[in-house]
């Protein structure tokens, strides 16, 4: 989301959060980080009406998700290759950083409510986030690109993320 904030977006493009966008749905929830314990039939159904809500915009539109959701043991996918098809999805976007940095900017974010986690419990996930992303660029036929966010360096990556949009578009 930093990265993101950071582009130089011509007018045709806007940066959607899903998770800001499902708060909008949910009712009684006013914390995005309460999402994660909905049942799952309860987070696709969210995520379904922020879908076709997106799907309705004109433009490109870049959303800003986690490829995973981890609660306890169990993950659920970010989304799913149905979700990308109706958005047309062009390519991914997979911006990442270090386990010993994201622990860092974890415990110094305030605003959040969520578990630190151990660096081997952020490898995991990336792990997991590394097979959604290959299953699904393969499943539509699409580039994935994997960026990474160093301390500091955020303007850097969201520079080098607005030539791959940039190019994305001329080669449509």
């Amino acid at each position: 989301t930093t990265v993101l904030s950071k582009l130089k977006l011509a007018k045709d493009i806007e940066v959607v959060g899903m998770g800001t966008e499902m708060l909008k749905f949910a009712k009684g929830i006013l914390n995005r980080d309460k999402l994660r314990y909905l049942s799952i039939e309860e987070q696709k159904n969210l995520r379904k009406k922020v879908i076709n809500s997106i799907s309705r915009k004109r433009g490109i539109v870049i959303l800003d998700t986690h490829l995973s959701i981890k609660n306890g043991n169990q993950y659920l996918p970010g989304f799913s290759i149905s979700e990308l098809k109706t958005l047309n999805v062009k390519g991914i976007l997979y911006i990442d950083a270090s386990p010993s940095e994201i622990l860092k900017r974890r415990a110094n974010d305030k605003t959040r409510e969520r578990e630190q986690g151990s660096q081997e419990e952020i490898i995991e996930q990336k792990d997991v986030n590394l097979g959604i992303i290959s299953a699904s660029a393969i499943a539509l036929n699409i580039p994935f690109y994997i960026f990474q966010n160093s301390k500091g360096k955020s303007s850097e990556v969201a520079d080098e993320i607005a030539k791959v949009i940039a190019n994305t578009q001329d080669s449509d």
